[in-house]
Order: C-alpha cells, then sequence, then structure tokens
C-alpha cells in the first residue's frame, strides 16, 4: 500500500527544531480499532477518530478504509510518523471488529502482524507481537465506542507488515511472519540529537540547581519502573534515551560524583563493552559480552553457547539466572563502572588516576524488562 493512495493521512503533532512529530503503530492499530467500533455501533463509516495520549495531547486522525461484510466492520488509518525515519511510515493499519454480547474484549494480530516464537520480550511466545500498553490502549478505546454489557473479537491488520518486517531485527527476535505493535508513549518524537542532548543537559543542570547531590541517570521506562519500585527521588531522575555518554560527562562536569544508573542489561552490556551511546546504529555487542562474563564466571560451554545463540539479552539473562550465575550481572555492572571511568578521563582531559574520579560513587543497577534488579546493587 503505498502513502500515495492517501494523500491526507498525515496529522498535526507540533515540530521539534522544524521535524514534525508522529505517532507510534500502536497508536495507529488503537484509532483504526476504535474507528472500527463507532462503525459497528453507529453504522455510520467515521472520517476521522480523535485520540488523547500522554499529557492530554488530543489530535484527529483520518480514517482511510471502511468496510462491511457478514456483521464484521474493518477501519484502516494510515501510520504517520513525522519526520521520523521509520520503517513503518505510511503503512495502512486495519482493525477488523465484530461485536457481541460476550461482555469481553478479545485482542489479537492478523496478517502482518508478528507472533512471538521465543522468550525475552513483553510478549508470551506464541502470542501476537502487540505490547503491553498498546494492548491495553487498544482495548480501552473499542470499550470506549461500546454500549455497556458488549463485547467484541479484535483483529489487527498490517497488510505490508510482513514485507517491512523482513528489514528489521523482528526475525532475530524471534518475532515472525509481521512487524510489532509498540510505543509506550503513543508519540513518535523525531531524532534530532541536538535538541535532545540540550534538554539532558538543561535537566541535568534544574537537577543541580534544586539543591541535589545525586543523580539517578535512566534510559527510559524499565529505569523509571526501577525508581517507582524503590521509591526514589523522581525530580533527582534524568532519561538520557541512548546518549548515556553525554549525560554521564554533563553531570561529572556539573558536579556531581554520586551517579545512579538503573539500565536494562541489554543496554548496560553495551556499556560495559565500551558503547556511550547504546543506539543499535553504533553497533551491538549484548550477547559477546554476556557470554564472555559467564566465561569469566566458569559457566561452561553449554551457558556460554545458549546465551550466544539467545535472541534477546532478555532471554539470555533467563537462563543466566536459571543455571546459577548471577554472578555475571555484578561482574556486568562492575565491568561497565570500569569503562565509564575511563570514558569521563578521556572526554574531560582528567588523569584516570585523579583521586576525584577513583571517590566517584557510580553505581550501575542490573535490570530486567519489569524493572527487578538482576545483580547485587
Amino acid at each position: 500500500m503505498k502513502t500515495d493512495d492517501y494523500p491526507d493521512y498525515k496529522v498535526v503533532l507540533g515540530s521539534i527544531e522544524g521535524l514534525r512529530r508522529g505517532f507510534t503503530s500502536g497508536t495507529a492499530a488503537q484509532a483504526a480499532a476504535a474507528a472500527a467500533a463507532r462503525y459497528a455501533v453507529t453504522g455510520q463509516r467515521p472520517e476521522r477518530i480523535s485520540l488523547r495520549l500522554k499529557d492530554d495531547l488530543c489530535f484527529s486522525v483520518p480514517v482511510v478504509h471502511c468496510r462491511e461484510k457478514d456483521g464484521k466492520y474493518t477501519c484502516g488509518v494510515v501510520k504517520d510518523a513525522g519526520d521520523d525515519p521509520d520503517d513503518t511510515n505510511g503503512l495502512l493499519f486495519l482493525a477488523s471488529l465484530s461485536i457481541d454480547k460476550s461482555g469481553e474484549l478479545r485482542l489479537r494480530g492478523g496478517k502482518g502482524v508478528g507472533t512471538v516464537t521465543r522468550p525475552g520480550l513483553p510478549v508470551s511466545s506464541g502470542e501476537s507481537a502487540i505490547n503491553p500498553v498498546p494492548h491495553r490502549r487498544i482495548l480501552a478505546a473499542v470499550a470506549a465506542e461500546l454500549p455497556e454489557g458488549f463485547g467484541a473479537e479484535i483483529v489487527i491488520e498490517v497488510p505490508e507488515g510482513g514485507t517491512v518486517a523482513a528489514k528489521t531485527c523482528n526475525p532475530r527476535l524471534g518475532i515472525e511472519g509481521g512487524i510489532s505493535i509498540i510505543g509506550t508513549s503513543g508519540i513518535v518524537e523525531p531524532k534530532s540529537e541536538k535538541a535532545f542532548t540540550r534538554s539532558i543537559a538543561l535537566l541535568i543542570s534544574f537537577v543541580r540547581r534544586a539543591g541535589y547531590k545525586r543523580i539517578i541517570l535512566t534510559s527510559g521506562y524499565v529505569g523509571e519502573k526501577y525508581i517507582v519500585n524503590n521509591d526514589l527521588d523522581p525530580e533527582m531522575t534524568v532519561a538520557f534515551g541512548d546518549h548515556l555518554g553525554f549525560a554521564l560527562v554533563n553531570a561529572w562536569r556539573k558536579g556531581f560524583r554520586d551517579i545512579t544508573v538503573p539500565m536494562h542489561i541489554g543496554k548496560l552490556a553495551k556499556v560495559a563493552a565500551g558503547m556511550f551511546n547504546t543506539h543499535s546504529k553504533y553497533g551491538d555487542a549484548r550477547l559477546e559480552t554476556l557470554a564472555a562474563l559467564c566465561g569469566l564466571c566458569n559457566g561452561g560451554v553449554d551457558l556460554i553457547s545458549g546465551v550466544m545463540e539467545a535472541a534477546t539479552a532478555e532471554e539470555a539473562a533467563g537462563l543466566i539466572e536459571k543455571a546459577g550465575f548471577s554472578k555475571v550481572f555484578t561482574l556486568l555492572a562492575d565491568r561497565a563502572e570500569k569503562r565509564t571511568k575511563g570514558y569521563i578521563a578521556k572526554e574531560t582531559g582528567i588523569s584516570q588516576d585523579n583521586p576525584e574520579l577513583d571517590a566517584l560513587c557510580l553505581r550501575y543497577i542490573v535490570l530486567d524488562l519489569s524493572g527487578r534488579v538482576l545483580g547485587n546493587e
């Protein structure tokens, strides 16, 4: 399906430094499902559907496709990723829905939506690759349109999803047959590195001016779960996305000598390998790093091979725990700390023997996707 077929599919979500915002695959599926539910209830083909996302952000999505056959109502929207280089930009997302009086809502993926075939992802093996947050939002959007007591069977399809997925890392992750329906915030922020790093620096300055002597740096929602689970002060927290090196050096230069970094094991394995921008375009040494640490702990050939063959670092972590080698997580954090002190020294021009650097209290917390600590703090 070409976007030329739907010239008016774009939405207005604001911009950052002249770059347009867009919306995620989860939001596209949510909009299509809400439109299909409205069509089923009213019998009227909706031309647009309104959504409310984070920070009360409201916007309207064009409904480009409507069809009814044998009591099944189908609506479609085109994903608009704004100016972000997104493989799924311009794809048609379809939601087919048939209502009943069961009072239950059932959601699954159809053509072009992948199926999870391996452990280590937020969705269980054998289930459609619709992540938990989009899953909840799709069901809530449908429920808001249905009369009380009614239920529905909802199927999300992306006709060209299989073709696009072959260009992504989904097959390696164990997601087969199509794309993933993802997106925690629902919004795609255009990748303007300059704007993002500027915001990191401003937030670090804010934490310092607020009188905090300790700062918590987190890459995203996994670290945020750890903060909530441990009742830590969110005012001392700064999210860095993939720009860990920038955040660390900036925090050092602002005078912070007590830095805590709760990170998912996958990103942290990259840091332990010396990567301080954790975006996938800069490389990937997660499994190799974890396998090497298993070797240092005398983990044996079977464990090392299993880690190397894992689809994700999350899956590898499960293998390591099951084998009783949780010491690997402690070594991972120690290795990341050593790499970090060397990185700060290099970027700031100070000696690695500098007493102030040696006294830096730097804590890496190794987490799984649920925010659970995998090693000793």
